[in-house]
């Protein structure tokens, strides 16, 4: 889809909607950073969008 329209810039609202797991394990994250070089690689920005937790703390590793 992104070589097919041209897309330069992906916004992620949340990496939960992306991929699915726990995003806390070492596996999940690893997927995502796997996913984002595929895309960096392809010439795409990706702007992420983290959101608090309910305490409103930082949710998930940074």
């Amino acid at each position: 889809m992104i070589e097919r329209y041209h897309i330069e810039v992906v916004f992620l609202d949340s990496q939960s909607t992306v991929l699915s797991g726990d995003s806390l394990k070492a596996e999940f994250q690893e997927a995502r950073q796997r996913r984002l070089l595929e895309l960096r690689f392809m010439g795409v920005c990706v702007v992420e969008l983290h959101h608090e937790g309910k305490s409103g703390q930082q949710r998930s590793t940074s």
